[in-house]
């Protein structure tokens, strides 16, 4: 089995300060909530994106998984088809962000949406 860690569940600690530890007790991935790291992720440069999983990777770590695909987005309602072409958009570009990453899973967990 290989463990994962959320970037969230360590604050405000940078992640270069973090990936040896994480690979020194053991897990094998982080999950990255994006906004977390790149609070406007749309406008980010894409190299920064590949630069986080170039790091992440130098430590013998993956990205496993993308979480908190809609934060910051409260208008994208699943259940509200007046705004699935935007969720939609928004989604396939976090996909996108995934596959850039090295991510295989997304998880949707926005409870608020």
């Amino acid at each position: 089995m290989k463990y994962s860690i959320s970037n969230l569940s360590w604050g405000e600690t940078p992640i270069d300060e973090m990936l040896p530890r994480i690979k020194q007790v053991g897990l094998h991935g982080i999950e990255i909530a994006p906004t977390a790291i790149w609070p406007d992720i749309k406008s980010s440069d894409l190299s920064d994106v590949k630069r986080m999983r170039d790091l992440i990777e130098s430590h013998g770590l993956k990205v496993s998984g993308l979480q908190s695909l809609l934060y910051g987005h409260p208008n994208y309602q699943l259940f509200s088809r007046s705004t699935w072409s935007l969720m939609r958009s928004h989604l396939e570009f976090m996909f996108s962000l995934a596959r850039t990453l090295g991510a295989e899973v997304v998880v949707f967990g926005s409870p608020r949406n």
